[in-house]
C-alpha cells in the first residue's frame, strides 16, 4: 500500500479484509474515505462475494443472531471516492435502523459532547439521524474517521457510540 505511507493517502484494503476473513468467523466492513478495493473500487463486488465477508452500505447482515448494518465513507462530494451526500448518508443510516440493526458500523460518525463537555468531531447530520430515530433499543454505533479522547460516548436517546479510530477494540458476547 505505497500511498498509505503519508497521511491522507489512499490504498487497497483488500489484503487486510481477506486476511481477517481467513481467520475469523465473519467480517462486517465498510469502506473509509481513504480505502479502495482496486482502482475506484472496481473489485468491490468481487470481494463482497468472498465467503464470510459482509460489505455493508445501507444494508444489514444477520451474523450469529447479531444484526449488523453499515454505511460506507464520509459525507462529502459524491464525485470523490467513498463520499456521499448528507441526504444519501442519512437515508442509508435510517434504512439500517429501520431493519433493526444491533450494531451500526460507520466510517464517519456523529459529533458529540464528551463527558468533559468538550465537543467531539463528527457529523451533526449523523448525530441528528441517530438521536431522532426514536428507537426503543438503539444499536451500538461503531465508527472511526476522527479521533476522540473518549472511546465511548452516549448520545440522546441512549445511543452509544464506540469510537475506534486509533484503537483496537475486542467485543465478546456475554454468555
Amino acid at each position: 500500500m505505497p500511498d498509505l505511507a503519508r497521511r491522507g493517502g489512499l490504498g487497497d484494503v483488500r489484503s487486510v479484509w481477506l486476511a481477517f476473513a481467513e481467520r475469523f468467523r465473519w467480517l462486517a466492513v465498510v469502506l473509509g474515505n481513504h480505502d479502495e478495493i482496486g482502482p475506484r473500487n472496481r473489485d468491490l463486488e468481487k470481494v463482497a462475494r468472498t465467503p464470510r465477508v459482509h460489505v455493508l452500505d445501507g444494508g444489514v447482515a444477520e451474523l450469529d443472531d447479531l444484526r449488523v448494518g453499515g454505511v460506507h465513507g464520509i459525507i462529502g462530494n459524491p464525485t470523490k471516492l467513498n463520499r456521499q451526500t448528507p441526504a444519501t448518508f442519512v437515508e442509508k443510516i435510517e434504512s439500517v435502523l429501520s431493519e433493526g440493526a444491533d450494531v451500526l458500523v460507520l466510517h464517519e460518525g456523529p459529533d458529540a459532547q464528551g463527558p468533559d463537555g468538550r465537543t467531539l468531531r463528527g457529523s451533526a447530520d449523523v448525530r441528528e439521524a441517530l438521536e431522532g430515530a426514536g428507537l426503543t433499543r438503539p444499536p451500538l454505533v461503531v465508527c472511526g474517521h476522527s479521533w476522540w479522547p473518549h472511546a465511548l460516548v452516549e448520545l440522546a436517546g441512549g445511543v452509544q457510540v464506540l469510537k475506534v479510530d486509533a484503537r483496537v477494540v475486542v467485543l465478546e458476547r456475554a454468555r
